[in-house]
């Protein structure tokens, strides 16, 4: 594309938007009119334009130009400062400066400041994902979204979908005696004698050994009237069974009106060659 006028004309124009929500970029030559009749007219000069800074700067100009029109090159931005927006002003430094909080360019940041290395800015505290050692903002292990001063495996808080462990790492799962919260995206530990649980400390889906899990999702020492142990679970007697042990039908005492029988069964009449005597059989 040519835009031509009575003083230039612009040729090659390029657009190039590489993201939403970064700077976006024209290219162009400036050449004189007067060359307009020649086959290969030469280029003046080459411009570039940034929107996001509102700046117009030759490229030919030092790296702490700062345009103000088409044919100015102002070498105005501070020592040590690349970029500028005004003199005092600067957005970004020379390798091995820092950007200060009075937007100059500095070998070290004033103090109780942290130098962090991923831009060369000055920062009162250390962002997400990284910790202060010494004078500096380090990256945290890459799992991590906040770790704990001076180790970076060390984490406080997780990424989604990862939960904090209790060895302060991070994962998608919890250990044993452990479920994930949600809401605090942390491993919390299971309420004794729960053995795993899930979505709350006494929500238990197994238990310790030596206790029995209910259907309320509760773990007891002993099984309530009219329930046995199978180990692991508290599970329900026969009906006839007033009480039972091992098995649902091998009955320890009988409910109203059946009698326990010698083979630990209740049942409603005595077998044969034996009476009932009160609630058994003999």
């Amino acid at each position: 594309m040519t835009i031509e006028s009575n003083e230039f004309s612009i040729d090659k124009s390029i657009i190039s938007i590489e993201s939403e929500n970064r700077a976006k970029s024209m290219s162009f030559q400036i050449m004189y009119a007067s060359q307009l009749n020649y086959e290969s007219p030469q280029p003046l000069a080459n411009y570039s334009l940034s929107f996001e800074n509102i700046s117009i700067c030759p490229e030919y100009c030092p790296k702490n130009c700062k345009g103000i029109g088409l044919h100015d090159c102002i070498t105005n931005c501070s020592e040590n400062c690349t970029l500028c927006t005004e003199r005092e002003h600067c957005v970004y430094c020379l390798p091995s400066y820092f950007l200060n909080p009075d937007n100059t360019c500095q070998s070290s940041c004033p103090a109780d400041f942290y130098k962090f290395r991923n831009n060369s800015t000055c920062l009162e505290d250390c962002p997400d994902h990284s910790f202060p050692w010494e004078s500096f903002c380090e990256n945290c292990n890459t799992s991590c979204k906040n770790c704990e001063y001076f180790y970076a495996n060390s984490c406080l808080s997780c990424w989604e979908p990862e939960f904090l462990n209790p060895d302060q790492t991070c994962k998608i799962t919890c250990p044993a005696e452990f479920f994930p919260s949600y809401e605090s995206r942390r491993c919390e530990e299971c309420l004794f004698p729960c053995f795993n649980c899930s979505n709350s400390p006494i929500n238990c889906k197994s238990c310790v050994p030596n206790y029995s899990l209910m259907k309320n999702k509760t773990c007891v020492k002993e099984c309530p009237h009219r329930f046995f142990s199978n180990s692991t679970h508290c599970l329900p007697c026969d009906q006839s069974c007033k009480t039972c042990k091992m098995r649902n039908r091998t009955c320890t005492s009988c409910a109203e009106p059946f009698y326990l029988t010698p083979t630990n069964t209740c049942e409603p009449n005595c077998p044969e060659h034996t009476y009932k005597n009160i609630t058994k059989c003999e």
